[in-house]
């Protein structure tokens, strides 16, 4: 028997069944909290950045280093009014000594002057750039209990990144309010105008916070300047302790301030008009006090006393007006427009009913593949209602022999209704796509016919982009009926593609099925030699449903994968440009439907749009065709995989072991 018990150890040593190694694991802080790079800098977080009375510089900060399983915390210091650099104070170090549970660490904090002592922290994570920290205990002893869940407190400061080119701009709360600002420190309103000031958040997602101030004295954003709007974004949302928090930003700078609404009726309730308090901080703070009070003094901040806007289209912008209208003051420019409904001036209010219809051939459901923007547009007699932004577009007038609609957008939630301008473009008689492009939204109609400004169609500025509006026009791909048509490649064409220094990659693409050399197709063959990329397989087939010549000689053409079902733009073009490629034409395959008669400048100007260049060989094209084998399935030919092989092999083992039992039963 000690011989078998032998044999069973080493039949089984062959299947690595063994008793597993335990090796030492090194603690490190989770890899969200990890320092991130950008633009080959490492990027710091930002906490307790405390900044001056006209919100345009900061006074002082706290940095947080983290790499690996250290964390460096460090205070800038600005003197005011100085030049100087910034004074830099080091506070503490914090080492990781294990990890406790999930995102949460037991640290040992070293500081100058004072012996080590032990603590526990946990990370929350709210969006990619921000981020908080719950800390225990800093006591002298590493004590068991330090982790326990009931010892840790939230920090009321956020840690957060300076740079906002990830930032979520969609914020938690949306919808048009009217309010008045309170300077807390002074206990004074901060003006005496008898209009309230408005914003409107969100009312189109992902535009971020309108702020428009009947006066400029009004302006808690940056007080002392002349400007009477300020646009905000917003950098993160959440909520906690019954309250909504916005943290924001202006274009180009780094997150500023916070804005906290109560989580509950009257601020999300769409029925209510009832007065609430919000408060607007120069921080990134998340203060749960009643009071609204900053974690730290020093913090500037204002008291807004809030109502959400009349839903009505007819209605009064301050319980004044009714006041205005007893003393028969209604014959004043500002009571006509913002009292009209005590000042009974509902014609000239906005109106939501259709006064026109978009064209027969626009009507239906369709879908806009474009990345990170999918958006599903849905078109009828008199609405064109877009998904991704979650407005619908009420058509009010058409200009003659022309494809532009002025539309005006009614919400719900307290937002002014809106007019912009709506233009599609079909190619030819193509049922299969549509294209569109939305100008400017404004507030202010203009009664003879469609507003200028509106139809001057420009991207909006960052974070936006193009997403809602845009300059080129958006290619929409019919949900229902496509039909395929020709590719018009006109043959087999060879073509080289650099994917990088060390990966060339060639090839052909042809119209013609490579298969039966069928040249009368609605199809696009693409077979590849030596790629080592994923979106250049072997051999890829592609269902045409647009192939058209632009004003600008270059085709476009928007094809299916027959595979993945995805669709995606080509752009053929005969322009070579300084490429110093003289063999034929360069052929752009994008990531998405996105293209038109810009994607070449576009191409050039941007390396990051993830597209495909082909130079091709047209002097080499090909009109006769040579049939290709078939592809095989391999199915049958597919090796056992990894729990097959495990199997089979315990099955052979067993076979030794049975034929060696048997050999020693005979011996």
């Amino acid at each position: 028997m000690n011989g078998l018990f032998h044999i069973g150890v080493f039949l089984f040593s062959l299947l690595g069944i063994t008793e597993p190694q335990k090796t030492p694991t090194r603690c490190q802080f989770p890899g969200f909290v990890q320092n991130r790079i950008q633009t080959n800098v490492r990027e710091q977080w930002i906490t307790q950045k405390i900044w001056s009375g006209d919100g345009y510089k900061w006074t002082s900060t706290v940095t947080v280093d983290v790499k690996g399983s250290t964390m460096d915390v460090r205070r800038h210091v600005k003197q005011p009014g100085s030049q100087r650099k910034p004074v830099i104070d080091f506070l503490y170090n914090r080492t990781c000594l294990s990890k406790e549970r999930e995102n949460v660490y037991r640290v040992i904090q070293s500081q100058v002057g004072r012996n080590a002592q032990y603590m526990c922290i946990e990370f929350v994570k709210y969006s990619d750039g921000l981020l908080r920290v719950k800390d225990g205990p800093l006591v002298d002893r590493n004590e068991d209990v330090l982790c326990d869940e009931e010892h840790f407190v939230i920090d009321q400061w956020p840690w957060h990144v300076e740079s906002t080119t990830n930032a979520d701009s969609a914020c938690m709360m949306n919808g048009g309010f009217t309010f008045t600002v309170k300077d807390v420190r002074k206990k004074e309103k901060l003006c005496s105008n008898w209009l309230p000031s408005t914003v409107e958040m969100d009312c189109i997602r992902g535009e971020g916070l309108l702020f428009d101030f009947h006066s400029a004295d009004c302006n808690m954003v940056h007080p002392g300047s002349s400007k009477t709007r300020e646009t905000l974004h917003c950098f993160s949302s959440w909520k906690e302790d019954g309250y909504i928090f916005l943290v924001l930003y202006v274009h180009g700078e780094p997150p500023q301030f916070t804005l906290r609404l109560p989580d509950n009726s009257p601020a999300s309730n769409l029925s209510s008009h009832a007065k609430f308090d919000a408060y607007f901080y120069h921080g990134v703070v998340a203060s749960t006090l009643v009071s609204g009070g900053p974690p730290q003094q020093g913090l500037k901040y204002y008291e807004l006393e809030m109502h959400r806007t009349d839903l009505s289209l007819c209605h009064d912008i301050s319980s004044t007006c009714q006041d205005y209208a007893s003393q028969n003051l209604c014959s004043q420019p500002d009571e006509q427009r913002f009292c009209r409904s005590s000042c009974k001036n509902c014609a000239q209010a906005p109106s939501d009913k259709p006064e026109c219809q978009f064209q027969d051939s626009y009507r239906g459901s369709w879908h806009q593949y474009e990345t990170n923007n999918e958006n599903h547009v849905t078109i009828n007699m008199t609405h064109t209602t877009f998904s991704n932004i979650n407005v619908s577009f009420i058509c009010k007038y058409k200009e003659d022999r022309m494809y532009k609609y002025k539309t005006i957008s009614v919400f719900q939630n307290g937002c002014r209704p809106r007019y912009a301008c709506l233009e599609f473009e079909q190619p030819g008689n193509n049922q299969n796509v549509l294209r569109y492009h939305l100008g400017k939204s404004t507030s202010a109609d203009e009664k003879d016919g469609l507003l200028k400004q509106q139809c001057q169609f420009a991207d909006d500025s960052p974070p936006l982009k193009d997403k809602i509006r845009s300059n080129a026009f958006k290619n929409l791909i019919a949900m229902n009926n496509l039909t395929f048509v020709p590719c018009e490649i006109g043959g087999r064409i060879p073509f080289d593609v650099p994917l990088s220094k060390d990966n060339q990659c060639s090839g052909n693409i042809t119209d013609q099925n490579p298969f039966d050399c069928n040249d009368k197709t609605d199809g696009l063959w693409i077979t590849t030699q030596n790629c080592k990329d994923d979106r250049m397989p072997a051999l890829s087939e592609y269902k045409c449903i647009v192939s058209e010549e632009l004003q600008n000689t270059d085709r476009m053409i928007i094809a299916m994968n027959s595979k993945t079902k995805k669709y995606n733009c080509w752009i053929l073009t005969k322009y070579i440009g300084n490429t110093g490629w003289t063999h034929g034409s360069l052929l752009y395959q994008m990531p998405s439907t996105k293209c038109g008669m810009n994607t070449r400048t576009a191409f050039r100007s941007n390396s990051q749009l993830g597209a495909i260049k082909y130079f091709l060989y047209d002097r080499q094209k090909e009109t006769n065709c040579t049939e290709l084998p078939k592809p095989k399935s391999t199915g049958s030919d597919k090796r056992p995989s990894g729990a097959s092989s495990i199997t089979n092999l315990v099955n052979y083992t067993l076979i030794v072991s049975s034929f060696l039992l048997c050999f020693l039963n005979i011996k």
